[in-house]
């Protein structure tokens, strides 16, 4: 099994709420920030990137960092096409906060998402498509924001 090694940003306000992205691609599909880690890079440059390509600006402090990873693998279908790639990804989590006065500029990003949205962290699992969802509860265990 081949895995892409990647990062996940949370990110967090002040009333304990996430903030999810709806995707471009897949309207109705809820995420956090994601993406790979590139050769040579640190998983906390790869999360700044990923959150400057995705969300528009990378003006976070990071507050926790998971000791653990997660993984998830694509269905079948999406792996079509993929042949020597990757069967999947596996993720270290980031809890991050926007620094004062920051905050996601869509406008500005590289069209993954259309939207964005703070919700509590009980309205974010359900909200994914269901291969990534054993990952999605896992990852905000492994940030001690749920139980």
């Amino acid at each position: 099994m081949k895995l892409r090694r990647g990062v996940v940003a949370v990110i967090r306000n002040e009333k304990g709420e996430v903030l999810t992205f709806e995707r471009s691609d897949n309207r109705g599909v809820w995420q956090f920030p994601q993406g790979g880690v590139e050769n040579g890079e640190s998983p906390e440059d790869a999360l700044l990137r990923e959150l400057t390509e995705e969300v528009g600006t990378s003006d976070v402090r990071i507050i926790k960092r998971s000791e653990g990873t997660t993984f998830y693998l694509w269905p079948e279908h999406r792996r079509v096409g993929r042949v020597n790639l990757y069967d999947g990804q596996e993720h270290i989590w980031f809890l991050c906060e926007f620094l004062p006065g920051a905050g996601p500029r869509l406008e500005t990003a590289d069209g993954t998402f259309s939207a964005s949205e703070w919700t509590d962290t009980d309205n974010v699992v359900g909200r994914n498509v269901d291969w990534k969802r054993p990952s999605m509860s896992q990852g905000l265990r492994h940030l001690g924001i749920v139980s």
